[in-house]
């Protein structure tokens, strides 16, 4: 579960920074994950497909917390199976701060 501020806040941040958010899957079943979002590059090179992912906190699977989001070029099929290249931002006290870096990281994706 993602707070709306942390969601209306990484929405604009996304999208300023030339992204288009193309499908949102909410997680009823898959314990490890909140929510995923599919992003499309509106800047070049236009079409690049990359993945933000809410990791759910995995002390609290009941209530599907959202811990931490990833960023990848390919969607996660599971918790442990990620690319060698992804980004990673705590979604606790510190997100804010982190919320730049996460960004510019997803920028380096969609240039690789």
């Amino acid at each position: 579960m993602i707070e709306e501020f942390q969601r209306k806040t990484i929405y604009d941040s996304v999208r300023r920074e030339g992204w288009s958010i193309t499908e949102i899957e909410k997680f009823e079943t898959d314990w490890w994950a909140s929510e995923m979002w599919q992003l499309e590059s509106t800047w070049s090179p236009v079409g690049k497909i990359a993945f933000i992912t809410f990791m759910s906190d995995p002390q609290d699977i009941t209530v599907k917390v959202a811990w931490e989001a990833r960023a990848s070029l390919h969607r996660p099929e599971s918790r442990t199976r990620w690319d060698f290249d992804f980004c990673r931002m705590s979604m606790k006290n510190r997100w804010q701060g982190e919320l730049p870096k996460f960004i510019e990281c997803l920028a380096k994706l969609r240039n690789q």
